[in-house]
């Protein structure tokens, strides 16, 4: 290493230990990092990280085995569940992944509801459309789920809608059907998943 090189190394290391690191620095580093990002291609992204996919299985096990109706009784609390894809990996690497699985008898669910389960079960994104909260209350009597966040509820028996906010949109449904028993994804998310305000 030249006696330049270790001058600039020097330098940097003294800039990064003092906390005096330069906007115009810090700008630049997260354009290069985004201009990497920009043009690797979607193919890169690994599996288990993935959208549920038409075609993936569901599980709410670690062994990844395939979710049947019979696996949830009906009106009682959602269980958090991942999609499988077709070659067995859990999609399941991404907060953004996570879903709740919950069954109802037929007359409890409005026909919209009806259209996107299967067996009275229906799927939807963990994450709150408030803020990006994971959704993990249930109110039993109503049959509700609510974020504990800001106490949002929705009403999974009519396509996760809101029934309190401070959320403005309903939780995002994956559309269902039964393929040999088990329970597949047949259509994807319905709205956009995640939260419209930061924390």
């Amino acid at each position: 290493m030249s006696d330049d090189d270790k001058a600039l190394n020097a330098a940097s290391c003294q800039c990064c230990s003092t906390g005096d690191i330069k906007r115009r620095t810090v700008l630049q580093g997260m354009a290069t990092v985004g201009g990497m990002m920009a043009v690797t291609p979607a193919f890169a992204q690994s599996e288990d990280s993935l959208p549920p996919q038409v075609g993936d299985t569901l599980t709410i096990r670690d062994d990844g085995r395939a979710l049947t109706p019979k696996d949830l009784r009906a009106g009682t609390s959602p269980k958090t569940a991942y999609a499988v894809s077709p070659d067995g990996v859990v999609r399941k690497g991404d907060f953004m992944n996570a879903l709740l699985a919950v069954r109802f008898d037929d007359e409890d669910l409005t026909e919209e509801a009806k259209a996107s389960a299967a067996e009275g079960v229906l799927v939807y994104s963990a994450i709150c459309t408030h803020a990006g909260c994971e959704v993990t209350g249930w109110l039993r009597d109503e049959k509700d789920l609510e974020c504990p966040c800001h106490g949002s509820h929705f009403d999974p028996k009519n396509n996760g809608s809101v029934v309190f906010g401070p959320a403005s949109r309903k939780l995002p449904q994956l559309g269902l059907a039964l393929t040999d028993g088990k329970l597949t994804v047949a259509s994807g998310f319905d709205s956009r998943v995640g939260g419209d305000e930061t924390m």
